[in-house]
């Protein structure tokens, strides 16, 4: 049987950071594992993280932080079969550019 870690992460308004997720949240960041990891985050006025590709960050544009981290978790949700098949991460890709 596989076995599947559940998605953690944190929803908030805004990010109190100067640098917001730079290098100061990702040292912090690193030393959160276990039970304690955080998978993805959002700040939604304008700014987003994950881990989901193989541990290394995706940080979310400004401008669309909250719809391309919705997209992100989606298709994260849906590689452990939660949500229906729509290829989330090529509407993500879109807001990127």
């Amino acid at each position: 049987m596989r076995q599947i870690n559940l998605v953690s992460g944190i929803v908030a308004l805004d990010i109190e950071w100067a640098e917001g997720f730079g290098d100061t949240f990702t040292k912090l960041h690193g030393r959160l594992t276990g039970d304690r990891r955080l998978d993805c985050g959002l700040a939604v006025s304008g700014a987003s993280f994950d881990t989901f590709d193989d541990g290394t960050y995706t940080f979310g544009p400004n401008d669309n932080a909250l719809v391309f981290f919705l997209f992100r978790l989606l298709k994260r949700l849906q590689s452990v079969g939660t949500v229906p098949a729509v290829d989330w991460a090529a509407y993500a890709q879109q807001l990127s550019k």
